[in-house]
């Protein structure tokens, strides 16, 4: 397993050279059927981690492809109840995979203490239940999953481990046959065969003890397969007791015999005994639909509803030209409290009317910035509410805030005038209900993207070199998002501070994390930036033709990603002199982008761009049409005389004389 326990010391035999590819072998911490895990230490990234090895000499093939395919199962999830996986190759004598190194020990041995009670144990398997969902998002079923198989680290995080046996869900491929499995047909004698090893009184040991019927019958495997283990190992872990102990198994698949009624245990809400006998139906068809109606019972279990503080929350802002009004909302009737923004107060209420100068770019952004901030505060609202309701935990709400924060706290600033569509965008980052990461440098980065916004590229980058020197010191445990959210917005700034080779060496490693670890979004948006600047700014067409190609290559993503490709896509070809296609692929970023929120320039900016291919492509009256629609939108945005619909007005102009 890839653990360190709190309490190893000494050493253990080597059996293994000093090095394995970029990694300094330490001590022996694991072994298993899939080879043996070894502490390292990385010098290139300077961090400890967990290196699982196989020897590649006089090993079968399907081991070694076993293992590559656990850290391919891996590489495609970033989530903090998922153990990282940071790399993975072959060497002349090895196949290794390295992991996060996670300092703790297993659930197995947590769940023999006894001292641990039902709500600790609730809120482990919580976590576990969010990494397999995690899982189950992306198509991947672990097939394996038991108490062995969840890491327990010092800092409380439960990670899903050993995807050794993990695949994509394919709808009509049937499951791999173990040694344990019956033949595909399932008379009864076979049945009786396939389970007699699991109708040990009082006793069922191993692998097979949480393992589905339809996977020892070496039938289709599905996410309701894991469904299946993970109940069987939470009812043993609260209740006591394996639910398939004690039972003929062969009579249960059948329907000739039912589970036994969960024990009554205080501390354990009724709620998670029919959500767990639920999913430990024989048939797959009849758990439920997904893991989620179990993550609801394990939420309501291990966070208790709490009672209402106050009856004034969340406010809204509203401006009519100069003047101010505040907007509370009506006091809900829910008995729990969500966290609020503060716009009762005056700090919040005067940021959007102190844009108003007189002047047409001080009113337009004003009224641009009531409506965004208005937005922004109903949306966030709703959004804290259902997180109260439904007892999840969404930290990324306190990132929103911060963020929120920082955007107000700018536009009372002169310079907050004139980018006020560019501070409201930052604005716009979705909650993710797998997103439980609490690290406190996500606080500190998150004001960041508004000052980026703002034009302060110096001081992000200085910011950010003091959040990188204390992620520095504890690598071990970070979140490889973290860690790319950090880089990225360093290569963001050295981009807007004019230095493109440095940002373009930043962003290849913001890419190169986001790509290991499964952020296909982030990775495939990094890569667009990075076609631009080699291609733009470097003048290197083939190397931003590969990263294009690169961006690409992830398929579905965003849509706000997917409209940054594409108007990528459009510059390249631009600047290669393809005028028709540089036209059809700025009219599809801006198609794309027609759902963003209204205080957004990016449709303006793909327009304009597409005039001027038009243009060059010799269909004026086309341009025309396409540059009058930016203009307008610019004017709303910014007011008309701001630089930039004057300079939209001016391309008009030009193109008119042409």
């Amino acid at each position: 397993m890839p653990t360190l326990p709190a309490w190893v010391g000494g050493s253990s035999k080597r059996a293994v050279p000093e090095r394995v590819g970029p990694f300094k072998v330490l001590e022996k911490i694991g072994a298993g059927g899939a080879g043996e895990v070894w502490a390292a230490y990385d010098e290139t990234l300077d961090r400890r981690v967990a290196l699982k090895l196989v020897q590649r000499s006089g090993v079968a093939d399907e081991q070694e492809t076993r293992l590559l395919r656990e850290a391919h199962a891996l590489a495609k999830l970033s989530h903090p109840n998922v153990v990282t996986v940071h790399d993975a190759d072959r060497t002349q004598d090895y196949v290794y995979i390295a992991m996060e190194l996670v300092e703790g020990g297993t659930l197995k041995a947590a769940f023999a203490n006894p001292a641990h009670g039902p709500r600790t144990r609730i809120g482990w398997l919580l976590q576990a239940a969010r990494g397999l969902q995690a899982a189950h998002d992306l198509g991947l079923v672990h097939r394996d999953f038991k108490p062995a198989n969840a890491l327990l680290g010092v800092d409380g995080r439960v990670r899903v481990a050993d995807f050794g046996l993990a695949r994509l869900a394919e709808p009509n491929t049937p499951a791999t046959p173990t040694q344990e499995s019956a033949d595909e047909a399932s008379p009864q004698d076979a049945l009786d065969s396939t389970f007699c090893d699991l109708t040990i009184t009082g006793a069922i040991l191993g692998t097979p003890a949480y393992m589905s019927p339809e996977q020892r019958l070496a039938r289709r495997i599905s996410p309701a397969s894991d469904q299946f283990s993970f109940c069987v190992v939470a009812w043993q872990a609260l209740y006591g007791v394996n639910p398939l102990a004690n039972l003929n198994l062969a009579q249960w698949v059948a329907g000739k015999a039912s589970l036994p009624s969960a024990p009554s245990v205080p501390g354990i809400p009724s709620g998670i005994a029919s959500a767990l006998r639920r999913g430990l139906e024989p048939s797959p068809d009849a758990r439920h639909a997904s893991m989620a109606p179990i993550l609801r019972a394990f939420e309501s279990a291990a966070q208790p509803r709490r009672g209402w503080k106050s009856a004034a929350v969340v406010g809204a802002v509203a401006i009519a030209g100069s003047g101010l009004a505040a907007l509370a909302l009506t006091p809900p009737t829910q008995s729990c409290t969500p966290p609020d923004l503060g716009w009762t107060t005056m700090r919040h209420l005067t940021a959007a009317a102190a844009l108003d100068d007189g002047t047409d770019v001080g009113h337009t952004a004003a009224t641009v910035a009531t409506r965004g901030l208005r937005d922004f505060a109903d949306s966030w609202a709703h959004r804290a509410r259902a997180q109260c309701e439904s007892e999840a935990d969404l930290p990324c709400l306190e990132r929103q805030r911060a963020t929120h924060d920082r955007v107000t706290a700018l536009l009372r600033q002169d310079a907050g005038r004139s980018h006020v569509p560019e501070l409201l965008a930052t604005l716009g980052r979705e909650c993710d209900s797998n997103d439980t990461d609490r690290d406190a440098s996500w606080i500190r980065l998150a004001p960041l993207w508004p000052e980026l916004a703002a034009g302060r590229g110096q001081g992000v980058l200085q910011a950010s070199t003091r959040i990188a020197a204390t992620l520095a010191n504890r690598p071990h445990s970070e979140d490889p998002r973290l860690r790319t959210e950090l880089v990225r917005l360093r290569g963001a700034a050295q981009a807007q501070l004019g230095d493109a080779h440095e940002a373009v060496e930043t962003l290849r490693v913001a890419y190169n994390i986001a790509e290991r670890t499964g952020s296909n979004a982030v990775a495939a948006a990094v890569a667009a930036d990075l076609a631009r600047l080699t291609a733009l700014e470097l003048d290197q067409s083939d190397r931003g033709r590969v990263w294009l190609e690169s961006a690409e290559a992830f398929g579905a993503v965003p849509r706000q990603v997917n409209a940054r490709i594409t108007f990528v896509r459009g510059l390249l070809a631009a600047k290669e002199g393809r005028w028709n296609g540089a036209a059809a692929a700025f009219e599809r970023s801006a198609e794309l982008q027609e759902d963003a929120p209204g205080y957004t320039d990016g449709p303006a900016e793909a327009w304009l761009r597409q005039a001027e291919a038009l243009s060059r492509a010799g269909d004026k009256a086309q341009a025309l049409r396409v540059i009058a629609k930016a203009i307008d939108r610019r004017r709303q945005l910014y007011g008309a005389s701001h630089p930039k619909t004057e300079a939209a007005s001016a391309l008009e102009v030009s193109l008119q004389s042409l």
